[in-house]
């Protein structure tokens, strides 16, 4: 590990194997080292995707055994509220290459705390509950148009606690219909650049397409696509955010509280999910592709 500046770790989250996906990179800070916001957008930018910064609370603590940690997250343009997959690569990187066995690594946050696990060879982590709520989809019109001919759109959701909205269709797509498509960016980005809106959710029950199953054969409940364009991520390959609140929102849905669910970006990634009150556990693969230093 490096005495000084940066150790950088390049991890795949919710991924089965390299380049698949959300991937994040981790940023190792040593103690005393202060970087501004603008160098962690900057190192963000660099990396190519959601970056999280560790850094020790007290000098005297060890990555190897403290179990409680500040963390925060940037892109390449804001720094962000909550990022569930570089959360869990944090997770990973603590547990793998600092050989830290603690039960449960906490990770106090501008969100509030967060509860990393090791369970067998999958990182899980404890999130609150984002709460949904029902919209007049005539208000969103403009924003539905945008992402094309969008097959029965049955309801629209919006989450204030991190301004997402959530475009609830009905079954009425195949898996392949649903992967391969392809929506205009640009004209997305134009239709909700309200300076609130943050990112896009377009969900749907599995029931319809016997093809919604992994290759092991194991059915998903529901499937998603998440678009950001406004935070300057495009498309979010897999996203953990966005799944605390679709796991509130199946939950009525589907009367359940356990659920397997695939987030279709063209990287595509699952989501193992268990939902118990007002918090959500999510867990998933996470797959190291590079470590290095990084020189300021």
């Amino acid at each position: 590990m490096s005495d000084s500046g940066i150790t950088l770790y390049k991890l795949d989250v919710f991924a089965d194997t390299i380049f698949a996906g959300n991937p994040a990179a981790v940023c190792v800070l040593t103690w005393g080292l202060n970087l501004s916001d603008e160098t962690m957008m900057k190192i963000s930018a660099e990396m190519g995707s959601t970056a999280g910064f560790l850094s020790r609370i007290k000098e005297q603590d060890s990555f190897s055994t403290a179990n409680k940690f500040n963390l925060r997250w940037f892109t390449s343009k804001s720094e962000v509220k909550l990022c569930g997959h570089a959360t869990l690569a944090t997770g990973a990187v603590l547990t793998r290459y600092y050989d830290n066995q603690s039960d449960g690594i906490t990770f106090i946050t501008s969100g509030g705390d967060l509860v990393v696990r090791k369970e067998g060879s999958k990182i899980s982590m404890n999130l609150p509950v984002n709460v949904s709520t029902p919209q007049n989809k005539e208000d969103y019109s403009k924003l539905i148009s945008s992402f094309g001919d969008l097959p029965n759109v049955e309801e629209v959701q919006y989450c204030s606690s991190l301004n997402y909205v959530l475009i609830v269709l009905s079954t009425g797509w195949t898996r392949k219909e649903f992967e391969e498509w392809r929506p205009d960016i640009p004209s997305i980005h134009k239709a909700g650049d309200n300076g609130i809106l943050k990112v896009a959710v377009i969900t749907m029950s599995a029931d319809g397409d016997t093809t919604f199953k992994d290759a092991d054969g194991n059915r998903y409940d529901f499937v998603s696509r998440v678009f950001g364009p406004w935070l300057g991520a495009d498309e979010d390959p897999v996203t953990g955010s966005a799944h605390t609140i679709l796991a509130n929102y199946w939950s009525k849905k589907l009367g359940k509280k356990d659920f397997y669910a695939r987030q279709c970006s063209p990287r595509g990634g699952d989501v193992n999910i268990h939902l118990q009150g007002d918090r959500v556990d999510l867990k998933g693969n996470v797959i190291k592709v590079l470590q290095g230093t990084m020189d300021l």
